[in-house]
């Protein structure tokens, strides 16, 4: 996964600041309890990503095996893997999900609800944006750094992917198991889950499709469409 300048990256980036806008917004009017929970995604998710990121992009490649992902060139055989249509297929699968959570009342991931807003529509963004930045730390950093180190060290992709997915994998239910109990079943419905993010994200060298899986999901759990967190199979 190169980090040389795409074209595209710029819109993510803006992104990016976009999502810090919207949680300092939210920030403003939270109660103490919710300006914590905001605090702890800005300081030990959102801004140390930042960071990485901003090194990985403009220190040509003083720091290798920091590796990063938001939007980059694609495969060359996924070359007609735009963004634009990884947005249209984002927003397709992930209202899939949306559906399937809705009918069944199973939920991949669970979320952090947040109470700020009156209506319920602002409040499911928050939580959706929860799962953005989720996926910036497990997908779009620790993911392709751990895939970019071992590929260099071992010259073996297959290799690289598995140990790179395990490690988002085991980080990122780990952080789920922490904050959302034990049970065995959601922490398998969560392994799953990244599991097919790290595909994506390897897939499609971008976070687009991911971040709609993500996003679409924590709304659905945030609106009170699921009524517990299993294996919510998406076909």
């Amino acid at each position: 996964m190169g980090m040389e300048f795409y074209e595209h990256k710029k819109y993510y980036i803006f992104f990016i600041f976009s999502v810090f806008l919207v949680f300092g917004y939210a920030w403003i009017g939270a109660p103490a309890q919710q300006k914590d929970i905001i605090n702890f995604y800005f300081m030990y998710f959102g801004v140390p990503f930042l960071f990485l990121f901003l090194i990985d992009l403009f220190t040509e490649k003083q720091f290798e095996d920091i590796q990063t992902t938001t939007i980059d060139e694609p495969h060359e055989h996924l070359e007609w893997l735009s963004p634009k249509i990884q947005i249209l297929v984002g927003i397709a699968f992930g209202a899939l999900i949306f559906w399937k959570i809705a009918v069944t009342g199973s939920a991949f991931v669970d979320t952090i609800r947040f109470g700020i807003f009156e209506g319920v529509w602002g409040n499911a963004l928050l939580s959706a944006l929860v799962g953005v930045i989720e996926d910036w730390v497990f997908f779009g950093a620790v993911f392709p750094s751990v895939l970019s180190f071992t590929n260099k060290r071992f010259q073996n992709v297959v290799f690289a992917f598995l140990l790179a997915a395990a490690v988002a994998t085991a980080s990122f239910t780990s952080y789920h198991n922490w904050r959302y109990g034990f049970s065995e079943t959601a922490m398998l419905s969560v392994a799953v889950f990244s599991i097919i993010n790290c595909i994506v994200v390897y897939a499609t060298q971008s976070l687009i499709i991911s971040d709609a899986f993500h996003a679409f999901n924590n709304a659905a759990v945030t609106l009170g469409f699921a009524k517990r967190i299993a294996l919510a199979v998406v076909l």
